[in-house]
């Protein structure tokens, strides 16, 4: 058990890069067609132009935190934070707070329906809430921290890092 869960914070990591890798790169490598659909999107047309030069970069990075291991605690909690937002506005979309709006996804996921999107987002949030856990759990039978530049907690009370 221990080995599996030993392997969970790579194995997400690696879906993740993935998932990352192929959206930023399909993003830019057909930019006019998503910074369009980002402009029909139901915000604020000044945070669509905005966003749509802001979204393939941040999936990037993403991407390049997970490969390392000193960064991939926040590249966990960054993809968890992004598809969690990604997952909220496309649930709004399924739900019917917002008129028909064009997908902003890139390749294969622009093709979905909504329902199956909610449910790809969803599982990606969990795989990296999962993570987290799992690195949490093996950082903390190794007695460090997920990240060493963090405080590391011990029965009850904080171990800071050494300089």
């Amino acid at each position: 058990m221990d080995k599996i869960r030993n392997s969970l914070p790579l194995a997400a990591s690696v879906l993740l890069i993935l998932l990352w890798g192929y959206t930023g790169i399909a993003k830019l490598t057909d930019f006019a067609s998503f910074r369009s659909a980002m402009q029909n999107q139901e915000i604020p047309l000044d945070w669509a132009r905005i966003l749509a030069y802001v979204i393939p970069p941040v999936e990037l990075a993403l991407a390049g935190m997970l490969i390392m291991p000193k960064l991939r605690f926040w590249g966990l909690a960054g993809s968890m934070v992004l598809m969690t937002i990604f997952s909220t506005y496309v649930g709004l979309v399924y739900i019917g707070s917002f008129p028909v709006v064009p997908c902003g996804c890139a390749g294969i996921f622009q093709d979905i329906g909504w329902g199956a999107h909610v449910l790809i987002n969803i599982s990606f949030v969990l795989l990296a809430l999962l993570g987290l856990w799992a690195l949490n759990q093996k950082e903390m039978q190794a007695g460090t921290s997920p990240n060493s530049s963090l405080p590391t907690q011990r029965a009850g009370s904080f171990v800071m890092p050494e300089e």
